[in-house]
């Protein structure tokens, strides 16, 4: 069971919001039986910056860059943090620390903080996430840090065993809770001192319960926005399964509906569409901001985010 950790900083998101945001979405999730992959972005940190790596430690690796494409540095208890990607030069002397690389040209490191990716997801209630890292751990290291998922300002870290000049994977689970519906999910990788490196982040989602055998399921609907974001009109794109009653409403973030373009109408199988011009069931003009469409059919449900800029 993955130990939590609450920070010392008051959550960004209060009790009465979380229960509003997307109070709906609770039910719509979709019965699976397979992980699915989530998109990360530099899972394996081989996209460099612009410039490339400084030679910074001899032979062409880096110990002080403080970037990272697709990744933000966020120190811990206001200490400094410095963070960036090893690649290994000839006669650099890795050796010292590390007898291997995972299997690729780059790695990540950090101190005395972590760095981060939020994806692009929401949690669903009932679906298990499940973040796989590995992690070197330094010949002389004194391992303290770990891979974890933050969600609602709670750490769920990763579980592993530390191996001395070379690699493991650690595991990290989080079981999406009703509470955090809605809610983003962020990849935290943490080190101090530059004692471990990551390499190879992947995060999967999977929810059993269905039994359903992923090799001949179907799939129950599909729903996205194009363009997204949009300024004038998008196009709200569905399908279905078979013909079913269709319900697709836009709520804001309050979890407010703001638009119902379909109330139970019913649709044939096949592909649909219905246009969203930013104005609400008033007739007015929304503001800018993130949206969420929500559809729910005889098959289930699905939701979506929209990003409205005027």
């Amino acid at each position: 069971m993955p130990r939590k950790h609450f920070p010392i900083t008051a959550p960004t998101v209060t009790s009465r919001l979380k229960a509003q945001v997307l109070a709906a979405i609770v039910s719509l999730m979709p019965a699976s039986a397979w992980a699915v992959p989530i998109p990360v972005s530099n899972p394996s940190f081989e996209d460099l910056p612009a410039l490339g790596l400084p030679n910074t430690c001899g032979g062409g690796c880096s110990y002080a860059q403080d970037f990272i494409p697709g990744w933000v540095n966020i120190p811990f208890l206001g200490l400094g943090l410095v963070s960036g990607q090893f690649q290994p030069g000839a006669g650099a002397g890795n050796s010292t620390y590390f007898d291997s690389l995972s299997d690729g040209l780059t790695s990540a490191y950090t101190s005395t903080g972590c760095v981060e990716q939020t994806v692009g997801i929401a949690v669903q209630p009932g679906v298990t996430y499940t973040l796989l890292v590995d992690v070197g751990w330094r010949k002389d290291a004194d391992p303290a840090g770990m891979p974890r998922l933050r969600v609602n300002d709670v750490y769920y870290d990763g579980v592993g065993t530390p191996v001395y000049g070379g690699w493991a994977t650690y595991t990290t689970t989080y079981v999406g809770q009703a509470q955090d519906a809605g809610l983003p999910i962020t990849i935290c990788l943490t080190s101090v001192a530059f004692q471990g490196n990551f390499d190879n982040v992947r995060l999967s989602a999977s929810d059993a319960s269905s039994g359903v055998d992923p090799a001949t399921a179907s799939p129950v609907l599909r729903l996205q926005a194009q363009p997204n974001p949009f300024g004038a009109t998008t196009l709200v794109q569905f399908s279905l399964a078979r013909r079913s009653p269709v319900v697709l409403r836009v709520f804001d973030v309050s979890g407010r509906v703001v638009r119902t373009l379909l109330d139970a109408a019913t649709l044939e199988a096949g592909a649909h569409e219905a246009a969203w011009n930013g104005v609400d069931d008033a007739g007015q003009r929304t503001s800018s901001g993130l949206y969420f469409l929500q559809i729910e059919t005889s098959d289930g449900g699905r939701v979506e985010r929209v990003l409205f800029v005027r």
